[in-house]
């Protein structure tokens, strides 16, 4: 039999070997616990450029093989650039039927091409903050290529890129 003081004494102990247990198998469990990790990045140019004019056309019009002269056109695309000063780049893809390094226009027939040599100016710079610029995407058809060339609408597209 026990005495009062010693029942609540008693009853203490069990708790606290109780709290202790739980706390004991708590712990085993985090112990299985397993972790991952997620590397974090984050990039900031010193600035920025990008195109205003989204679209141009370089429209060689109408050859006409009885004259074959080289043809010319030219496009003009507007681009802006944000930072203290900012240097780019402009650079074209080729287009998409470019082959060897040859920019080529597609026939509408799907079968032939006729070739085209294109340029940008300028290829770089730097611009201030805010300052408007201009690329010009001067195209040539060179008549000999033409001279012969089989009859019917001719088009490719390219994709002028300016960087940062």
């Amino acid at each position: 039999m026990l005495y009062r003081g010693h029942r609540l004494s008693y009853i203490k102990h069990i708790a606290l070997a109780l709290c202790l247990f739980l706390a004991a198998g708590t712990g085993r469990a985090l112990a299985g616990t397993k972790t991952s990790s997620v590397a974090v990045s984050a990039s900031v140019p010193s600035g920025l450029c990008q195109f205003i004019t989204t679209t141009a056309a370089l429209n060689f019009g109408n050859l006409n093989p009885a004259n074959p002269v080289n043809v010319n056109a030219t496009a003009s695309l507007t681009f802006l650039c944000f930072g203290l000063p900012v240097s780019y780049a402009v650079t074209h893809d080729g287009g998409l039927h470019n082959s060897g390094g040859q920019n080529r226009m597609i026939n509408a027939d799907l079968v032939h091409y006729l070739p085209y040599s294109v340029s940008l100016n300028p290829t770089t710079g730097t611009a201030n903050f805010f300052t408007f610029r201009t690329v010009t995407v001067t195209g040539t058809v060179a008549g000999l290529d033409y001279q012969n060339a089989q009859s019917g609408n001719y088009s490719d597209t390219l994709t002028v890129t300016i960087t940062p």
